[in-house]
Protein backbone atom coordinates (compact mmCIF):
# COMPACT_ATOMS: atom_id res chain seq x y z
CA UNK A 1 0.00 0.00 0.00
CA UNK A 2 1.62 3.59 -1.34
CA UNK A 3 0.05 5.40 1.49
CA UNK A 4 1.65 3.05 4.52
CA UNK A 5 4.97 3.49 2.55
CA UNK A 6 4.65 7.10 2.34
CA UNK A 7 3.45 7.02 6.06
CA UNK A 8 6.49 5.15 7.13
CA UNK A 9 8.82 7.22 4.80
CA UNK A 10 7.77 10.72 6.45
CA UNK A 11 7.67 9.01 10.21
CA UNK A 12 10.89 7.00 10.65
CA UNK A 13 12.91 8.13 7.62
CA UNK A 14 12.09 12.11 7.95
CA UNK A 15 11.38 11.98 4.10
CA UNK A 16 8.88 14.26 2.48
CA UNK A 17 6.90 12.76 -0.27
CA UNK A 18 5.65 14.77 -3.20
CA UNK A 19 3.86 12.95 -5.68
CA UNK A 20 3.66 14.71 -9.45
CA UNK A 21 1.94 13.94 -12.73
CA UNK A 22 5.28 14.82 -15.11
CA UNK A 23 8.85 15.52 -14.84
CA UNK A 24 8.29 19.07 -15.30
CA UNK A 25 5.64 19.47 -12.77
CA UNK A 26 8.93 17.71 -10.25
CA UNK A 27 11.37 20.54 -12.12
CA UNK A 28 9.01 23.13 -10.76
CA UNK A 29 8.94 21.50 -7.35
CA UNK A 30 12.24 20.96 -6.88
CA UNK A 31 13.32 24.83 -7.66
CA UNK A 32 10.93 26.10 -5.29
CA UNK A 33 12.12 24.15 -2.52
CA UNK A 34 15.43 24.98 -3.61
CA UNK A 35 14.32 29.22 -3.21
CA UNK A 36 12.41 28.47 -0.08
CA UNK A 37 15.81 26.88 1.45
CA UNK A 38 17.77 29.18 -0.01
CA UNK A 39 16.18 31.87 1.45
CA UNK A 40 15.26 30.80 4.98
CA UNK A 41 18.44 32.66 6.42
CA UNK A 42 17.57 35.93 5.09
CA UNK A 43 13.96 35.68 6.42
CA UNK A 44 12.56 38.46 8.82
CA UNK A 45 10.83 36.75 11.59
CA UNK A 46 7.45 38.30 11.68
CA UNK A 47 6.27 40.89 13.79
CA UNK A 48 2.99 39.11 14.25
CA UNK A 49 4.99 36.53 16.23
CA UNK A 50 5.13 39.37 19.39
CA UNK A 51 1.33 38.69 19.43
CA UNK A 52 0.31 35.52 18.81
CA UNK A 53 1.72 32.46 21.18
CA UNK A 54 0.88 30.12 18.26
CA UNK A 55 3.50 31.97 16.20
CA UNK A 56 6.44 30.95 18.62
CA UNK A 57 8.63 28.89 16.92
CA UNK A 58 8.48 25.18 18.34
CA UNK A 59 11.24 22.35 18.25
CA UNK A 60 11.45 21.51 14.74
CA UNK A 61 11.29 18.12 15.39
CA UNK A 62 15.25 16.67 15.63
CA UNK A 63 14.16 13.44 17.04
CA UNK A 64 11.41 10.91 16.72
CA UNK A 65 9.91 11.88 19.73
CA UNK A 66 9.79 15.57 18.82
CA UNK A 67 8.12 15.05 15.41
CA UNK A 68 5.65 12.45 16.71
CA UNK A 69 4.40 15.43 19.30
CA UNK A 70 4.58 18.29 16.75
CA UNK A 71 2.26 15.85 14.78
CA UNK A 72 -0.01 15.76 17.17
CA UNK A 73 -0.25 18.79 17.92
CA UNK A 74 -0.94 19.66 14.25
CA UNK A 75 -4.76 18.33 15.11
CA UNK A 76 -7.23 21.03 15.99
CA UNK A 77 -7.64 20.72 19.83
CA UNK A 78 -4.71 18.43 20.44
CA UNK A 79 -2.50 20.80 22.97
CA UNK A 80 0.72 19.35 24.34
CA UNK A 81 -0.07 18.00 27.35
CA UNK A 82 -2.62 16.23 25.14
CA UNK A 83 0.76 15.40 23.21
CA UNK A 84 1.91 14.51 25.82
CA UNK A 85 -0.93 11.83 27.51
CA UNK A 86 -1.00 10.43 24.03
CA UNK A 87 3.19 9.54 24.15
CA UNK A 88 2.97 7.96 27.19
CA UNK A 89 0.63 5.41 26.10
CA UNK A 90 1.82 5.31 22.06
CA UNK A 91 5.53 6.21 22.12
CA UNK A 92 5.41 6.59 18.17
CA UNK A 93 3.37 6.76 15.19
CA UNK A 94 3.67 2.88 14.65
CA UNK A 95 2.87 1.75 18.16
CA UNK A 96 -0.33 3.81 17.51
CA UNK A 97 -0.99 2.48 14.23
CA UNK A 98 -0.53 -1.22 15.41
CA UNK A 99 -3.75 -0.61 17.51
CA UNK A 100 -5.55 0.95 14.63
CA UNK A 101 -4.82 -1.30 12.29
CA UNK A 102 -6.15 -4.87 14.22
CA UNK A 103 -8.92 -6.38 12.20
CA UNK A 104 -10.25 -7.82 15.93
CA UNK A 105 -11.00 -4.54 16.84
CA UNK A 106 -14.08 -2.26 15.67
CA UNK A 107 -14.06 1.04 13.86
CA UNK A 108 -15.50 2.20 16.90
CA UNK A 109 -13.33 0.83 19.72
CA UNK A 110 -10.80 2.44 17.33
CA UNK A 111 -11.97 5.84 16.88
CA UNK A 112 -12.79 5.91 21.08
CA UNK A 113 -8.89 3.87 22.28
CA UNK A 114 -7.57 7.30 23.51
CA UNK A 115 -11.20 8.72 25.18
CA UNK A 116 -9.93 7.33 28.88
CA UNK A 117 -6.44 8.47 29.14
CA UNK A 118 -6.57 10.73 32.15
CA UNK A 119 -5.00 14.06 32.29
CA UNK A 120 -2.85 15.70 35.26
CA UNK A 121 -6.68 17.24 36.44
CA UNK A 122 -8.21 13.56 36.89
CA UNK A 123 -10.31 14.38 33.74
CA UNK A 124 -10.11 11.84 31.06
CA UNK A 125 -9.03 12.86 27.28
CA UNK A 126 -12.64 11.92 26.75
CA UNK A 127 -14.49 10.68 22.86
CA UNK A 128 -14.38 13.94 20.90
CA UNK A 129 -9.97 14.10 20.88
CA UNK A 130 -9.94 10.37 20.13
CA UNK A 131 -12.12 10.48 17.28
CA UNK A 132 -10.39 13.42 16.26
CA UNK A 133 -6.92 12.17 16.60
CA UNK A 134 -8.30 8.64 14.99
CA UNK A 135 -9.94 10.70 11.76
CA UNK A 136 -6.90 12.93 11.46
CA UNK A 137 -4.07 9.82 11.65
CA UNK A 138 -6.22 7.54 9.28
CA UNK A 139 -8.57 9.49 7.32
CA UNK A 140 -8.69 8.82 3.34
CA UNK A 141 -11.09 11.41 2.08
CA UNK A 142 -8.47 14.05 0.86
CA UNK A 143 -11.55 16.62 0.79
CA UNK A 144 -12.45 16.61 4.13
CA UNK A 145 -9.94 18.92 6.75
CA UNK A 146 -9.43 18.42 9.88
CA UNK A 147 -11.60 21.61 11.03
CA UNK A 148 -14.47 19.16 9.56
CA UNK A 149 -16.89 17.83 12.22
CA UNK A 150 -16.85 14.32 11.53
CA UNK A 151 -20.13 13.89 11.21
CA UNK A 152 -20.58 11.43 8.59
Amino acid sequence: NMDRLEMLLQIQQFVHCRWTDSSAESADYIYRVTISLASEPYRKSSSFANFCAEAIPRDRGHTQRATWRNQLMQIPGVSEPIAALVMERFDSLPKLFEVYDDPAKSKKDKELLLQDLSRTNGRRLGPAISSKIFRALTGTDSQRTLLDSGDD
